[in-house]
This record gives C-alpha cells, structure tokens and sequence, in this order.
C-alpha cells in the first residue's frame, strides 16, 4: 500500500467520525485549500471544481459520490469558514 492510499484509508476513518456537514480537512491541505478557495471566490473556479478540489485536496475524493464534497457539506463549511464568492 502506499502512502497515498494510506491518507485516503485515513481520512475515510477520520470524515466518518465527523458531524455530516463537517469535511475533515488535512493540515497538509491547507495551502492548496486556500488557493481552491480564492479561485473560487474570485470567480475563476466553478462551485463542482471546488468541491472537486477540496476532496482531492483532503484525500476524500475516493470517500464521497462523484469524487466531490457534498454540495451542503460545502455551503456549511463555507459559511463557518466566511467564504464567498467576490464578483
């Protein structure tokens, strides 16, 4: 197995022991995070690519539906968070 797989095992484990509108983030994500969120805020990404992004990011990709965060999942994070989109 090799450490990719590892992450996504152990974030599988770590997002089902979270409340169900709360993405369990990686520390490690958090740059890559901040730069999805800031496209996305300034309109050069779309809502699914950052869903896309963020579960990619996080290694849940492979944890949820079409590869994405949910998309209340996402609008709550968003929300705690105070993202939003700048056009």
């Amino acid at each position: 197995m090799n450490s990719t797989d590892r992450r996504r095992i152990e974030q599988a484990e770590r997002q089902a022991n979270f409340p169900p509108d709360r993405i369990a983030f990686c520390h490690s994500a958090a740059s890559a995070d901040q730069a999805a969120l800031a496209d996305w805020a300034s309109g050069v990404t779309t809502f699914a690519y950052l869903r896309a992004k963020i579960a990619e990011n996080n290694y849940l990709d492979e944890y949820f539906p079409n590869g994405m965060i949910p998309e209340e999942m996402m609008k709550n994070e968003l929300k705690i968070m105070g993202w939003s989109r700048r056009l």
